[in-house]
């Protein structure tokens, strides 16, 4: 037996505004959460590297794992930042300064990534470098 509705859109119900709007929502909260998740893990990255600074254990030379939220591919992933290299280099704050600086002009550049992902891996850079700053 089949059931009508006579009172039915003319279109199929998929493509009704609410369904196709609750379609794209989980994506766009995957994106944000994604990011929240990418920030919450760089601010915890910062605690660590201050604690490792005050207990004098970075002299010998930092290379962090930036945590970004790749909206292209929803996935965490990892940029490779090089702050003070392998030496006997006493660890300075304004090192994280300068090799976040550096590292975002890198970003600029890179066409692999898109647009907001960019924007979204400049603004953990920049957080990390304010965070060292004076």
């Amino acid at each position: 037996m089949a059931v009508v509705n006579a009172g039915a859109a003319p279109h199929p119900a998929w493509l009704e505004p609410s369904r196709i709007q609750a379609a794209s929502e989980p994506v766009t909260l995957s994106v944000e959460q994604g990011r929240e998740l990418a920030r919450l893990q760089l601010q915890e990255m910062i605690r660590k590297i201050r604690a490792r600074a005050r207990g004098q254990r970075l002299n010998r030379g930092l290379t962090v794992s930036l945590p970004y939220f790749d909206d292209t591919c929803q996935e965490l992933r990892w940029r490779e930042v090089v702050i003070v290299p392998r030496a006997r280099i006493p660890f300075v704050p304004a090192f994280v300064v300068r090799a976040s600086r550096q590292e975002i002009d890198r970003v600029h550049g890179d066409g692999r990534l898109s647009e907001a992902t960019r924007a979204h891996l400049v603004e953990q850079l920049e957080t990390l470098a304010e965070a060292f700053g004076a």
